[in-house]
């Protein structure tokens, strides 16, 4: 669950609701130590949302400008957080593949897990965010126009238990 979350008690609330993790992303640009606290409340059940254009992150719902990208995940690096999902703004929606390349910046300051969303568009695209490290794909457009079949998705990605 994403969106909102900029109180311990807002993720606590998310999290007893039934959402398996909260996404934090102004937050954790602005306020790091209230985004250190939201983590550690959450036990593990915190991914930190970086929304990129450009290379300059983008908060309060990509209205304004923050601060380098690479500087908040050199920061972000050692947080108790389960990951990163990286969105590059500028491909959101347009069906153009994911950044490749800011993927990469991100698994190399941040670490894993990462997972990429903006730009996604196929099974392809998904395979080229697998091979390159990503560890999930956020897929919305491709999935409602049917770029994507969800279950053809699942079949091919998901690992057997």
């Amino acid at each position: 669950m994403g969106g909102g979350v900029r109180s311990v008690a807002v993720a606590l609330r998310w999290l007893g609701e039934g959402a398996t993790m909260v996404v934090i992303s102004s937050v954790a640009a602005r306020e790091p130590e209230l985004a250190v606290q939201i983590c550690d409340a959450a036990g593990g059940r915190v991914l930190l949302g970086l929304d990129v254009r450009a290379d300059v992150s983008r908060v309060e719902g990509w209205t304004e400008d923050g601060l380098a990208a690479t500087e908040l995940l050199r920061r972000w690096r050692n947080w108790p957080a389960a990951g990163l999902i990286y969105t590059d703004t500028a491909r959101d929606g347009l069906l153009t593949g994911p950044n490749l390349d800011g993927l990469q910046i991100c698994r190399d300051l941040y670490g894993d897990p990462v997972v990429v969303a903006g730009g996604i568009s196929s099974l392809d695209d998904m395979a080229a965010c697998a091979a390159a490290g990503a560890s999930g794909v956020l897929v919305g457009r491709a999935l409602y126009e049917g770029r994507v079949d969800l279950a053809s998705a699942l079949a091919a990605f998901t690992k057997p238990t």
